[in-house]
């Protein structure tokens, strides 16, 4: 992408959204999209976009996802989130605090950063193979990181529906066959022949509807009165990290403790 004195132009088409996007994107714009990040997306992702700062969100950094058809394939998700997962939808219409825009904006904020500049062509058809051999490939080398119900343990839930749902297979295979450089996503295009990525692809692509994941159970908000959890018991006594804020893992351990707390959904 081309900086201008002045700023970024950047030409945004968002099949997604059927609508053509212009910004042009001054010095002040790009302030605001970083401070976006900052205030947004740094907390999980990394102020530098390493990934794995919480939860387990993936780098924003990588290469071979920059290269992918970035920010189209994941603009949905930043838009509307992952039910059941960390990741929840920021826009507007949601509930989010950020407009169509301010989506579009920080997503190409993100790639130019990364100074890829090239992108991939991806073939939108799907890829077919013996799905019978992806699942036993996905057992010996994808369930470590990803769940034996692809529920996700270090590496992304790829049983989540919405992810499945919005990505396209030659999206997963670039992935699989290529890894995500920086992060512990190996490249199997060494180690599994392209039978073998198709293979394991199309597992993928057949288990959109048929995992085993359990579905989050809707829970009315609580009373005033209900606010405080185990009001009897010793509050908990949390370390921050970076002075900003609790691990998901000591809050997790603090509720199987039945500590008093409130929590808020911000």
């Amino acid at each position: 992408m081309r900086k201008l004195e002045a700023g970024l132009v950047i030409i945004a088409m968002l099949a997604v959204t059927g609508t053509a996007y212009s910004f042009d994107m001054s010095v002040e714009d790009v302030a605001e999209a970083a401070g976006n990040y900052s205030k947004y997306c740094a907390l999980c992702h990394g102020p530098d976009r390493e990934g794995h700062a919480n939860d387990h969100a993936p780098s924003l950094r990588s290469e071979s996802l920059m290269k992918t058809e970035f920010p189209h394939q994941i603009y949905l998700t930043v838009s509307y989130g992952r039910l059941g997962t960390p990741m929840a939808g920021f826009i507007d219409e949601v509930g989010g605090p950020m407009s169509k825009d301010e989506i579009i904006q920080l997503l190409y904020w993100v790639r130019d950063q990364s100074g890829v500049e090239e992108q991939v062509d991806l073939d939108p058809d799907p890829v077919t193979g013996d799905v019978v051999l992806g699942a036993k490939l996905y057992a010996d080398v994808c369930a470590e990181c990803h769940g034996t119900e692809g529920e996700g343990v270090t590496g992304t839930a790829l049983g989540n529906p919405a992810m499945l749902s919005l990505t396209e297979d030659k999206f997963l295979r670039y992935a699989i066959e290529n890894g995500r450089d920086g992060t512990d996503m190996k490249a199997f295009g060494e180690k599994l022949s392209s039978d073998e990525i198709d293979a394991l692809t199309a597992f993928l692509r057949s288990r959109a509807t048929g995992w085993a994941v359990e579905k989050p159970v809707y829970r009315a908000p609580p009373e005033v009165d209900e606010y405080v959890i185990n009001p009897d018991a010793d509050a908990p006594q949390f370390e921050l990290k970076d002075d900003s804020y609790v691990m998901s893992a000591d809050l997790h351990q603090a509720l199987l403790e039945k500590r008093r707390m409130v929590i808020l959904d911000t």
